[in-house]
């Protein structure tokens, strides 16, 4: 019988480079809360209009900001 417990789903965002954000480094337990949490800052920084329809929200996103998952083995995949 194994005790190993399986690692929680993380996602985290990253800049443009693909390196962890310099602002929203954090970690997230589902892709909808990073993206909330993105958006939020983005229309903070006037960088998206909040009266965007959403699809168009989530397509300037990609522009500015990164998502990537942690793999079992401790890794990050990149999402988008």
């Amino acid at each position: 019988m194994s005790l190993l417990r399986p690692l929680p789903v993380e996602f985290r965002l990253t800049d443009r480079g693909g390196e962890p954000h310099p602002v929203l480094d954090d970690l997230f337990e589902s892709v909808e809360l990073a993206q909330s949490t993105a958006l939020a800052w983005l229309v903070h920084q006037g960088l998206i209009d909040p009266a965007f329809p959403a699809e168009l929200q989530e397509q300037l996103m990609t522009q500015f900001v990164g998502l990537e998952r942690r793999t079992p083995s401790g890794d990050w995949r990149t999402l988008r």
